[in-house]
Parts: structure tokens; C-alpha cells; sequence
């Protein structure tokens, strides 16, 4: 009930997204807390490279966006 099956690559990407956007909140939120250096230092790693996937994430967005329009717009490009 948690899952969700993407329908297209462009969608999985757009999930990523969002996935790493909220990854991304949840390590601030709990940065902003009184913590062992160890812990926050791992945090800050963690929030790092969500960071990264989410600079992949919608990289691979914006590669996918104009494909699909222009296979929708050409049905035949696609085979």
C-alpha cells in the first residue's frame, strides 16, 4: 500500500523528485536539533547526497520530459 509503480521512466524520475526533496526536509528538520557531532555529521552526509540524487533525479527529468512530448506528438517514433 506504500509502493508506487510508476508508469513511465518520466514518472519514476518525478517521484525521485520528490522523494529527495522530502529526504532533503526530514535532514534539515532534524539538524535543527541538539545532537552528538557524530550523529549531525552523518546527517549532513546523508542530506548530501540526497542533494546529489535529487540534482540526478531531475536531470534525468528534463532528458525525459521532450522525449515523451515528442513521442506523444509521434506515435511512430517510437517504434
Amino acid at each position: 500500500e506504500h509502493l508506487v509503480m510508476p508508469t513511465s521512466l518520466l514518472e519514476a524520475a518525478q517521484n525521485g523528485v520528490q522523494a529527495e526533496i522530502d529526504n532533503i526536509a526530514m535532514y534539515d528538520r532534524f539538524l535543527t536539533f541538539e545532537l552528538p557531532a557524530d550523529v549531525a555529521a552523518v546527517f549532513t552526509e546523508l542530506r548530501n547526497g540526497s542533494v546529489n540524487h535529487l540534482n540526478a533525479f531531475q536531470n534525468q527529468v528534463d532528458r525525459l520530459r521532450p522525449q515523451e512530448a515528442t513521442a506523444s506528438a509521434h506515435p511512430v517514433a517510437r517504434r
